[in-house]
C-alpha cells in the first residue's frame, strides 16, 4: 500500500509505544513522536541515525534479527537515551512489505509500570489489528500442523472464502496437487530456518490457480509459536511479465537484459577512493574500462538479438560482452557507464560490435535502468539498432561529396545548433576537433569584402523566403602567413511552420573554385580574343569609314563647287547648299553610330510616331537612292507612340532602305515601306527571328521595309547581325550590327523574311506605349522668329574652324563673341571681361587644361556664370562629371549654326 506518514502518524501517534518503520539495512523509515519522547531524540534525529543507533553492543543481534526476519514475540532490552539514560522497552518486529520494499514494524514499550506496559500492550495489539486488517497483502496466521487461527478481510477475499470456510481448511487445502511436493518442502524449511520466503500457486476456492508470493515467519502469541503468512497476489504482475517476455521476445530490434550491479559496486568503489571525473580516469585507465565490461552480466536476449550476431544459441551471448565486443563497442560502453554513473536513467550512443563470423555491425545501443535500479543497477534493458547499411550511405554520401566538393548543413533556427557534414568541414579547411560547426567560425574564413553580402542574403532569405544561392570568396592563410582565396557556392531552403515561422534551414556549400578561376581564364583569353579582333576590324572599319566619308565629301565638295556656279541661279544654289547641309547630317548620323559603336552612344528616348517619321524622311530617302527605285508608302494612320531616340530609328530605317536600294544592284525595283500595328502573343514571338525571346506579348508597332533584289540565302541570314559581316565589298558591314544593338536597346525584336531571286523584308517591332507622341520639330522653322541676342558670349574650342564658325553664327544673331583655344586661355580671357561675358560655349576635350577643369576654374572666377558645354560625345557621357556642379546646357557636335543659336537663346533668356 502506499504509506503516508500522516496516515502512520494518526494510527500510532496517540500510542505509548514509540513505533517505527525501518529497512532491513536499520534506516529508519519512519518514526512516531512516542518514540522521539521515549528516547528524547527529535523524528529527523530518528531518521538520521537509524534503529540500530538506539541499542547498545549486546542487542545488536536482536535488533538486527528483528529488522530482517521480524519478532512477534517482545524481547527486553535497554533503549539509549538522548540524555544518555538507559530506557527498558519491551521491542516487538514485524515485517511488513510495502510498495516493493521490506520493512520492519518496530515496536518500542515502555516497561517501566506495569499499567503502562498493558496500556502499551492492548494499543500494540489495536495497531496490529488495524494493520492487520487494512494490509493490501493476504495475512493468515495457522499453527504448526497447518489449521487457521485468524485470517484477514484480503485473505477470505483472495481465496474467495466467507463465512467459516477457514475452520475447514488447512494450508495444504490452499495448493493444487502440482504443487504440494513444493509446499511441503517450503514448510520444512520455515521450521528449520524460522522463516521462508517462496513463489507457489494457490488454488481459491472456485478451482481457479493463481501465482502467488509466500513469506512466512514464526511468531509467537501468548507464548505459543505460530506461523505468520504474508501472501501477495503475482497474478497482474505475472501477466505483465508474460505480456514483456512476449514483446521482449518477437520485438524485431534486438534486445538484452543486463545486471550492471557489479559495475556499479566498482564505480562506488573507485568514487570512495577519490575518482570525481570518471571519464578522465577511464582515459587514464583504460583496463578499468575493460575490467567495467566484464562485470556486466548478461541475463538474456532475444531472438533479434542472436539474428544481430549471426547465431541461433543463446548461451554464446550470455558467456561474456567480450564476445562482441570491438574497440569501438569498448568507446560506445565508456559513454554508457559515464551516462549512467552522472545519474541519467538511459543513454544513446553509437557504436561498432561483432558477429559471431568475426564481421562488423554498426549500432545504435540504448541503455535503460529498469524502475527500481537506479540506485543498484541490478537490471537493465539494452537495445541495439542495425545502423550498418545507414553507416554504408553516409559514407557513400561523404564520397560523392567529396568528389563533387559539396558539403551539407543543417541549422536548428530555434536552439541555434548548427550541424555540417565533413565535406563542409574540408571546403572551410576547419579542424572539427578544435573549432566545432558554428557561425562564428564560417564568418571567419569568408572574405571580409563578401561578409555582408552573405549576412544579407541568408538574413533575406529567413525573412521573406528569398531564394539562397551565393557564389562568395574563403579568404584562407597558408602555413608561411601567405592569403589565399578559395570561391565557395552557397545555397539552401528553410523549412517553415504553418504560419510561416523559419523553423530549420538546410544547405550546401560547393568548392567552384576550379570553376570560377576557369570561367575568368576564359573571360580573360576572351577578352584578349576580342581585342584581337578588334585591332583587326579596326582597319576594315577604318577602310568603311574613310569609304563613307569619301562619298559624303565627294557630294559636299561637288555641290559646293556646283553651287558656285549657280551664283546668278538663287533657287538653284539653294538646292545645292540644302544637298550640303543634308550629306553634312547623314555624316553626323555616321558619327554617331561609330559612338554607338564604340560604347558612347546613349538614347534620348521620347514618344514618337513611327509614320510621322517616315513621312518626314521622305525627302531624303528620294535624293539619295537610285533613280531606277520606285519607293511606296502604306503608312498606318493614328498609330500609337513608341518610345524611341529619333536618331537611332532614322539610323535603322536609313540602313534598311540603303540595304534594299544595294539588293536591287542599279536594277530597277520597288522598295514597299509600310507601318502599322499588331498584337504579338507568345506564338507569334517564337517566330520572331532576332531577341523574340525577350519582347512581352502586347501591342507593338512595326516598320515593315521589303525589296524585290536578290534576296539572301540561309547561310548568309545566319551571319546577318555579326560585326563586319558583309556581302558587299570589303570595309562595310557595320550597318546591320547597329541595327540589332539599336533594336536591342529600344526593347523591340526583329523578323527577316528572304528568297534567292525573290527580295528581302525587314519587320522590326517596338511595344507601343500609351502616350501621346511629340510632334516632330520643323527643321527650317525658326530662323523668322528668333530673337535678337545681347551680351558677350566666351567661345572655347581647340579647333579654329570650330571656333570661327560659331563665333560667326553667334554674331549674325545680335551677340558680340570673344574666342579662347584652350582652358587656360578661357579662364584669363574671362578675368579680362568677367563683367561682360554673360556666358560661355565650352569644349569638352582641348589641350593643357580641358572642358571638365576649365568649368570648375571659369565658376571660381565667377560663380552663377552660364556654361554650355559642347561635345561629340552623347550629353549622358560628355556630363557625367559635371553631374550637380551647375552645368547650363549641353550641345552635340556636329550642330548647324541655328541649333547653336536656339540653345544659346534658350539657357540666356
Amino acid at each position: 500500500m502506499d504509506f503516508d506518514a500522516e496516515l502512520f502518524e494518526a494510527i500510532v501517534g496517540g500510542s505509548s509505544d514509540g513505533f517505527c518503520m525501518a529497512a532491513r539495512g536499520g534506516d529508519c523509515v519512519l518514526a512516531n513522536a512516542r518514540l522521539c519522547e521515549l528516547t528524547g531524540y527529535s523524528r529527523d534525529e530518528l531518521l538520521a541515525m537509524g534503529v540500530r543507533d538506539l541499542f547498545p553492543a549486546k542487542h545488536q543481534d536482536l535488533i538486527q534479527g528483528t529488522l530482517t526476519r521480524g519478532c512477534p514475540g517482545p524481547w527486553r532490552g535497554e533503549v539509549l537515551c538522548k540524555d544518555g539514560s538507559a530506557l527498558p522497552v519491551d521491542v516487538t518486529g514485524h515485517p511488513v512489505e510495502m510498495e516493493g520494499r521490506h520493512l520492519a514494524l518496530v515496536i518500542f514499550r515502555d516497561i517501566t509500570p506495569v499499567i503502562a506496559a498493558e496500556t502499551e500492550r492492548a494499543t500494540s495489539e489495536e495497531l496490529f489489528r488495524t494493520l492487520f486488517e487494512q494490509s493490501n497483502d493476504a495475512i493468515f496466521i495457522h499453527d504448526l500442523e497447518g489449521k487457521f487461527i485468524r485470517l484477514n478481510s484480503k485473505a477470505m477475499e483472495i481465496f474467495g472464502f466467507t463465512g467459516d470456510d477457514p475452520d475447514h481448511l488447512t494450508v495444504k487445502d490452499l495448493h493444487p496437487e502440482s504443487e504440494l511436493e513444493n509446499s511441503r518442502r517450503q514448510f520444512a524449511k520455515f521450521l528449520q530456518e524460522g522463516s521462508v520466503r517462496f513463489e507457489t500457486l494457490f488454488q481459491r476456492r472456485d478451482g481457479t490457480v493463481f501465482p502467488a508470493e509466500v513469506s512466512s515467519a514464526i511468531i509467537h502469541i501468548d507464548g505459543r509459536p505460530l506461523a505468520q503468512g504474508i501472501v501477495r497476489d503475482l497474478s497482474a504482475l505475472k501477466a505483465l511479465e508474460q505480456r514483456y517476455r512476449g514483446l521482449f521476445e518477437l520485438s524485431p530490434v534486438a534486445l538484452w537484459e543486463e545486471d550492471f550491479s557489479g559495475v556499479k559496486a566498482l564505480i562506488d568503489r573507485w568514487r570512495g577512493e577519490g575518482v570525481t571525473d570518471l571519464d578522465a580516469f577511464f582515459t587514464a585507465h583504460p583496463e578499468a574500462l575493460l575490467e567495467c565490461s566484464l562485470q556486466a552480466k548478461i541475463l538474456d536476449v532475444n531472438r533479434a538479438a542472436l539474428a544481430l550476431h549471426g547465431t541461433t544459441d543463446k548461451k554464446v551471448l550470455l558467456e561474456g560482452l567480450d564476445k562482441i565486443f570491438t574497440e569501438e563497442s569498448l568507446t560506445a560502453f565508456r559513454q554508457e557507464i559515464v551516462g549512467l554513473a552522472s545519474g541519467k536513467s538511459g543513454t544513446e550512443v553509437q557504436g561498432r560490435v561483432r558477429r559471431m563470423d568475426g564481421t562488423s555491425v554498426d549500432v545504435i545501443v540504448n541503455t535503460f535502468l529498469m524502475p527500481g535500479c537506479q540506485q543498484d543497477w541490478k537490471r537493465a534493458v539494452v537495445s541495439e539498432v542495425d545502423i550498418t547499411r545507414i553507416k554504408q550511405l553516409q559514407r557513400n554520401l561523404q564520397e560523392a561529396q567529396r568528389l563533387a566538393k559539396i558539403g551539407s548543413w543543417e541549422l536548428d533556427l530555434a536552439s541555434g545548433d548548427l550541424w555540417w557534414s565533413p565535406e563542409v568541414y574540408r571546403i572551410f579547411e576547419i579542424d572539427p576537433a578544435q573549432f566545432g560547426a558554428s557561425y562564428e567560425a564560417f564568418l571567419a574564413v569568408i572574405h571580409p569584402a563578401d561578409r555582408d553580402a552573405v549576412d544579407e542574403a541568408f538574413s533575406r532569405h529567413i525573412k521573406d523566403d528569398a531564394p539562397y544561392d551565393i557564389v562568395h570568396r574563403l579568404l584562407l592563410e597558408e602555413p608561411g602567413g601567405t592569403e589565399r582565396i578559395k570561391y565557395v557556392q552557397e545555397k539552401c531552403r528553410t523549412e517553415r511552420d504553418e504560419q510561416g515561422r523559419a523553423l530549420r534551414s538546410l544547405g550546401t556549400v560547393q568548392d567552384v573554385t576550379a570553376r570560377i578561376l576557369a570561367e575568368q581564364e576564359k573571360e580573360r583569353q576572351q577578352q584578349k580574343m576580342e581585342h584581337v579582333q578588334r585591332l583587326e576590324s579596326l582597319g576594315v572599319l577604318a577602310g568603311g569609314i574613310a569609304h563613307d566619308f569619301n562619298n559624303l565629301l565627294t557630294a559636299i565638295m561637288g555641290h559646293a563647287s556646283m553651287g558656285q556656279g549657280e551664283a546668278g541661279s538663287p533657287d538653284r544654289m539653294a538646292d545645292h547648299f540644302h544637298a550640303i547641309e543634308e550629306t553634312s547630317r547623314r555624316a553626323a548620323e555616321l558619327c554617331r553610330q561609330m559612338l554607338a559603336y564604340s560604347g558612347k552612344g546613349k538614347f534620348l528616348v521620347q514618344p514618337l510616331n513611327l509614320s510621322e517619321l517616315v513621312e518626314g524622311m521622305v525627302r531624303l530617302l528620294e535624293v539619295t537612292l537610285s533613280k531606277k527605285v520606285v519607293v511606296r508608302y502604306d503608312l498606318a494612320p493614328n498609330l500609337p507612340a513608341i518610345k524611341a531616340d529619333r536618331t537611332q530609328i532614322q539610323q535603322i530605317i536609313m540602313n534598311l532602305v540603303f540595304n534594299a536600294n544595294e539588293a536591287l544592284d542599279n536594277r530597277s525595283g520597288n522598295i514597299m515601306i509600310a507601318t502599322g500595328l499588331i498584337q504579338v502573343d507568345r506564338d507569334y514571338m517564337a517566330s520572331l527571328y532576332l531577341q523574340g525571346d525577350r519582347i512581352k506579348p502586347g501591342p507593338h508597332v512595326f516598320i515593315e521595309i521589303s525589296d524585290t533584289g536578290c534576296g539572301m540565302d540561309a547561310a548568309t541570314l545566319e551571319h546577318l547581325f555579326e560585326p563586319f559581316f558583309t556581302t558587299k565589298f570589303t570595309g562595310r558591314g557595320l550597318g546591320m550590327s547597329a541595327v540589332q544593338g539599336i533594336v536591342r536597346g529600344h526593347g523591340g525584336a526583329i523578323k527577316v523574311y528572304s528568297e534567292v531571286g525573290k527580295g528581302t523584308t525587314f519587320k522590326v517591332f517596338f511595344p507601343a506605349v500609351d502616350i501621346p507622341a511629340l510632334p516632330l520639330a520643323d527643321d527650317e522653322a525658326g530662323d523668322s522668329a528668333a530673337q535678337e541676342g545681347t551680351g558677350l558670349i566666351l567661345v572655347v574650342d581647340d579647333e579654329e574652324t570650330i571656333r570661327n564658325i560659331a563665333a560667326l553664327a553667334l554674331q549674325r544673331a545680335g551677340y558680340r563673341t570673344v574666342t579662347a583655344c584652350d582652358g587656360i586661355e578661357a579662364v584669363a580671357m574671362l578675368k579680362e571681361n568677367a563683367e561682360e561675358i554673360v556666358g560661355v560655349l565650352l569644349d569638352m576635350t582641348m589641350p593643357r587644361m580641358g572642358g571638365e577643369q576649365a568649368f570648375t576654374e571659369l565658376a571660381r572666377v565667377k560663380p552663377g556664370l552660364k556654361v554650355i558645354l559642347s561635345s561629340g560625345y552623347n550629353e549622358q557621357t560628355a556630363t557625367q562629371k559635371l553631374a550637380g556642379k551647375g552645368l547650363a546646357g549641353f550641345i552635340q557636335k556636329p550642330y548647324s549654326p541655328r541649333d547653336l543659336v536656339a540653345k544659346v537663346t534658350q539657357i540666356l533668356r
